[in-house]
């Protein structure tokens, strides 16, 4: 049996092909959490010595762990002018 179909509907569209989106690059190379040590722990020197040498992840996480290092610096200080 044949389908009918309204002959005074609008056409429409060829369904949008899906089946292939390409993936985020899941494959960049470096260590988060040993960046964050990094940053957070060592602080600007840390930070530098990542930038200059580690790998992109590395680099971000550095990044992350010296501006939390900071942010928690600031609070702890502020936290101190309030009370004294």
């Amino acid at each position: 049996m044949i389908p009918m179909t309204n002959p005074f509907e609008a056409p429409a569209a060829a369904p949008a092909d899906h089946a292939f989106t390409p993936l985020p690059n899941l494959t960049e190379e470096g260590n988060l959490w040993l960046g964050f040590a990094l940053g957070f722990g060592i602080g600007l020197w840390g930070l530098l010595g990542a930038l200059f040498i580690a790998k992109p992840r590395t680099k971000k996480g550095a990044g992350i762990g010296f501006l939390s290092r900071i942010g928690i610096a600031l609070v702890v200080v502020g936290i101190m002018v309030v009370l004294d």
